[in-house]
């Protein structure tokens, strides 16, 4: 069985964000993945604005001397944090994660 994560623009509107991680963090799930490797195996997948905006990121943070993004929970919290719009109620984010 092959399971492929999806590519991510970074133009998608907030629901299709959370569709997009919701589907990669399953993925994760059946396959088992160690933590250290879901944020190589994302960063792959991040394609045009979303590409762009994690070589930035990455420059920014190297920049300031601050470590690299290794864990996937910080990995997540920073796309969030630039995907997910400041108004976008992260109650919605919580209920769709708990019936999904």
């Amino acid at each position: 069985m092959k399971i492929e994560i999806p590519e991510f623009d970074g133009k998608s509107h907030p629901d299709d964000f959370i569709d997009w991680l919701s589907t990669v963090e399953r993925i994760f799930d059946l396959k088992d993945i160690p933590d250290p490797l879901k944020v190589k195996l994302v960063a792959i997948k991040l394609r045009k604005s979303a590409s762009l905006w994690w070589e930035h990121e990455k420059k920014r943070r190297q920049q300031a001397q601050k470590s690299k993004v290794e864990m996937w929970a910080k990995f997540k919290k920073l796309l969030q944090g630039k995907f997910l719009p400041v108004n976008y109620s992260q109650e919605a984010f919580m209920e769709y994660h708990t019936f999904s």
